[in-house]
């Protein structure tokens, strides 16, 4: 059992290291609805950049986030990842949005993005993943993040 592999939809929390100041991260990817990542995150004490990882073939499941989004706080950031978001879904995320413009980001240019974010007057903000599990390389968005 020691030796198993960790279930892909485990929650995983962390903190990246080697930035001027340390972030924290947690990955819910796996948690499919927002119903569900606001349970996982309980109660924040304060704004997170959320990362949301787009597949084109589940639409429907960025337009659930939309409509009750779990970036509410005043100060959360959303930045879309992976696949391009069609127009109707986009305008829908960018109007769920309380403060800041969400972006979208290929993933090639996730880590970059990620440091501007994070490093903001006040702190870094706690990085949030959530989306889709399947196709987002968490590990090596964080090794680079890192400088590694």
């Amino acid at each position: 059992m020691r030796r198993a592999a960790p279930d892909p939809g485990v929650v995983e929390r962390g903190t990246v290291p080697g930035l001027d100041h340390a972030v924290d991260y947690i990955d819910a990817t796996a948690a499919n609805d927002p119903e569900s990542l606001v349970r996982v995150l309980g109660d924040r004490p304060g704004p997170a950049c959320f990362v949301f990882h787009h597949r084109a073939d589940r639409p429907f499941r960025l337009q659930q986030f939309a409509q009750s989004p779990p970036w509410r706080s005043p100060g959360d950031t959303v930045v879309v990842t992976g696949d391009r978001p069609d127009w109707m879904t986009w305008r829908r995320v960018r109007a769920s949005a309380p403060s800041a413009r969400p972006a979208y980001c290929p993933p090639d240019a996730l880590p970059g993005v990620l440091r501007r974010v994070v490093a903001r007057p006040g702190g870094p903000l706690p990085l949030v993943f959530c989306g889709n599990t399947k196709g987002f390389e968490r590990r090596r968005t964080l090794a680079q993040l890192a400088g590694a």
